[in-house]
């Protein structure tokens, strides 16, 4: 867990039920959904609102329907997974994308996950916007598009390039969350949440 960023997580057991020393935080759990959100085969199971069991020619077929509310109550809504234990509560990963953008946002402790969970969803897709920081093959930020140019060319020149930086190059931008002095909501805010973009 540590290697993706979840620092603060030490899982005992594979199912997630209470154990002394099972612990995370609401943070490493949106960094480790973050992770597995990049895969396709996990996007399209977590995004499954019913799933028929076929069973052997001795028994039916059996239905099974999510337990994730937010599938049907939100648009983009991609999953991913609920939880309750006596110790943690009601509890919540959820994953929404809107015009390319994927949110990700967890509640716990929440007798309202769903309602949390929209409201973060909802205060995430209005007040956060991606900024470009840096675009690949810069490691410096703040210089303006001639700096960085001339940057580039004397980078290759170094390397034994010819010709122009930009030139045949693949671009990739890094973005983050821009946020505005608006607070959450008031439901959302007495959650533990986190939001990940």
């Amino acid at each position: 867990m540590r290697a993706i960023g979840a620092k603060n997580t030490h899982f005992v057991n594979p199912h997630g039920l209470h154990a002394p020393k099972h612990l995370s935080t609401a943070y490493d759990m949106a960094v480790i959904a973050k992770t597995v959100m990049e895969n396709p085969q996990f996007r399209e199971i977590v995004g499954q609102r019913a799933y028929v069991l076929e069973r052997s020619h001795n028994k039916e077929d059996s239905l099974v329907e999510t337990r994730a509310k937010f599938l049907n109550l939100y648009e983009g809504a991609e999953g991913i997974k609920t939880g309750y234990t006596r110790q943690a509560g009601y509890c919540f990963v959820g994953s929404a994308t809107r015009n390319g953008r994927r949110l990700i946002a967890v509640v716990l402790n929440s007798p309202q996950r769903e309602q949390d969970t929209i409201a973060l969803m909802d205060y995430g897709f209005e007040h956060w916007e991606p900024l470009v920081l840096a675009r690949a093959g810069i490691e410096r930020l703040g210089l303006d598009d001639d700096t960085v140019v001339e940057r580039r060319r004397q980078e290759q020149r170094g390397r034994g390039h010819t010709g122009g930086a930009a030139h045949g190059t693949e671009r990739h931008d890094l973005h983050r969350p821009s946020r505005t002095r608006r607070s959450p909501p008031a439901s959302a805010a007495a959650a533990t949440a986190s939001a990940y973009a």
